[in-house]
């Protein structure tokens, strides 16, 4: 009997780069996947659903960028606006994920990778899409160890 893949998208919004991420075919480990340069909105979903489709992705999320206090600033607007019109274009749920500290902890995993993340930004855009998609397989399969929750069931 063949194994059903449960590959998840991440990806984290940012003023010039979305960094990508892609989960592993069980859904349990995140790994960075690159970086779309911003050409324009219409332009940046049509990538990201590009990647999406082409991953096999049964849901897409979103970094949400909340400030430690919890309030949601400009770019967080900026970021909802961007999930919400993706949304209405994918064929697959799109969730948000808080990334509150996901460049910090991509930045921390570069350095001891021995890479000085000051000199690539891309890769830390892409390993911070990397931290919050695996935050959220994290609840994700919390929720549900041995079956994990329909696509598009918001994570509490």
């Amino acid at each position: 009997m063949g194994t059903v893949s449960r590959v998840y998208v991440g990806i984290d919004v940012g003023e010039r780069r979305i960094g990508l991420a892609r989960s592993d075919a069980l859904g349990l480990l995140a790994s960075p996947a690159g970086t779309l340069r911003r050409t324009g909105h219409s332009a940046d979903i049509d990538s990201v659903l590009r990647f999406a489709s082409d991953s096999g992705a049964l849901e897409i999320v979103v970094g949400m960028p909340i400030s430690m206090s919890g309030d949601r600033g400009p770019q967080a607007e900026l970021t909802e606006r961007f999930a919400s019109s993706l949304a209405g274009q994918s064929h697959v749920p799109v969730r948000t994920q808080d990334e509150r500290l996901s460049t910090v902890e991509a930045e921390a995993m570069l350095r001891a990778a021995g890479r000085r993340p000051s000199r690539d930004r891309a890769a830390v855009d892409s390993a911070a899409a990397a931290v919050i998609l695996q935050r959220y397989l994290d609840v994700l399969n919390a929720r549900a160890p041995v079956s994990p929750a329909a696509p598009g069931e918001p994570v509490p």
